[in-house]
């Protein structure tokens, strides 16, 4: 067992009550934390009048342990789901309005599907010369475009339309 701030174990409690409110929480406990693709994911052994599950963090999930009977099958699962979920809702940089920087975002969406695929040394090169032409293009669009609302001679004043 971990050490767990009340707060932490409040937390965990009012969880598993609001996705299982036919269940009455018998017991809370930390029993393993691990930090993956720098998030921090804790697992909580939760005991209810009926059974028992898996409460794991960021984001919080439960996880029956009649589905999951092994704590490792359960981070395992819940960890690739938190790999996965976020690239499927993300949404397409081609559907937001961004018709002045197009060029830059296209670059960025590029290098973003080049990351997902990135596996040696050298795809992870071509992704930071990705970046930099992202870099370039934005650049390039923010100092030759009134996008931004910037006033021709404002950048010497430091000031946008309407401020100031």
């Amino acid at each position: 067992m971990l050490p767990a701030t009340q707060a932490e174990i409040d937390y965990v409690t009012s969880y598993m009550e609001w996705q299982a409110p036919d269940l009455a929480v018998k017991m809370v406990q930390k029993v393993y934390a691990e930090n993956v693709l720098h998030v921090r994911h804790d697992v909580w052994d939760v005991h209810t009048n009926v059974d028992r599950w898996w409460v794991i963090t960021e984001p919080m999930n439960l996880y029956s342990q009649g589905q999951f009977p092994n704590m490792d099958l359960a981070l395992t699962f819940h960890v690739g789901l938190c790999l996965r979920i976020p690239r499927n809702d993300r949404q397409k940089l081609s559907a937001l309005p961004i018709e002045p920087f197009a060029e830059c975002y296209r670059y960025m969406q590029e290098a973003s599907d080049a990351l997902a695929q990135a596996q040696e040394i050298k795809d992870y090169q071509s992704i930071g010369v990705r970046c930099r032409e992202t870099l370039l293009a934005f650049q390039q669009r923010g100092a030759n475009s009134t996008a931004l609302g910037r006033r021709p001679g404002a950048a010497e004043k430091g000031g946008f339309e309407g401020v100031g």
